[in-house]
């Protein structure tokens, strides 16, 4: 089942208490050492950005530094 995902405003507390409570965690996880292990590697990863949350968009950076490279290469 699932992980428990930490809410964008919830406190680490309240995470915690939900994730441990969660009905598929102590089905998956009876003990409760390993549990709160899981559960607490969930919030430590909270920040993490996914691949599918980066923003791949070339920038206007990106575009100038493209033009100067093929115009270096027409010159060579």
């Amino acid at each position: 089942m699932p992980i428990p995902i930490p809410g964008k405003d919830e406190s680490k507390d309240d995470f915690m208490n939900r994730c441990m409570a969660d009905s598929a965690m102590n089905e998956d996880y009876d003990e409760t050492d390993q549990r709160f292990a899981v559960c607490n590697i969930q919030w430590e990863d909270k920040d993490d950005k996914a691949i599918s949350d980066i923003d791949f968009r070339p920038t206007t950076g990106m575009a100038s530094e493209a033009r100067k490279g093929l115009e270096w290469r027409k010159e060579y």
